[in-house]
């Protein structure tokens, strides 16, 4: 293909990304509003529990920032040097390529963290 047009795809892309990542954040908050609680930490505890709600809060990550490194440990279950949030998917694949750098932390609904190894 021609670059004006790669250039017109990839802008289009990503105008789609940022709208989905902005999008989400109301999608968020109206399934925070809808659980069934009456304070609203338990109102948004409850509402992340359904997987798609999850995968809403990755939405934003993948638009604005696709490999958060905290500074910050978040994943203290076992000795690690950091952890990384990985929300795209070639990113997720190749991070899951490398068994020696990283390592997994499953939990019940399917969702992981990829967690780096010390």
């Amino acid at each position: 293909m021609s670059i004006p047009i790669d250039f017109f795809n990839l802008l289009l892309l990503r105008l789609r990304m940022a709208f989905d990542g902005v999008l989400a954040f109301g999608q968020i908050g109206a399934a925070i509003v809808r659980a069934e609680d009456d304070r609203w930490k338990a109102k948004a505890a409850a509402a992340f529990q359904p997987p798609h709600v999850q995968h809403l809060a990755l939405r934003p990550l993948r638009a604005f920032a696709p490999n958060l490194a905290p500074s910050q440990r978040i994943a203290t279950v076992y000795p690690n040097s950091g952890t990384v949030i990985v929300a795209r998917y070639r990113d997720a694949i190749e991070v899951l390529d490398r068994n020696a750098d990283f390592e997994v932390l499953n939990f019940e609904n399917g969702l992981g963290w990829i967690s780096l190894s010390a």
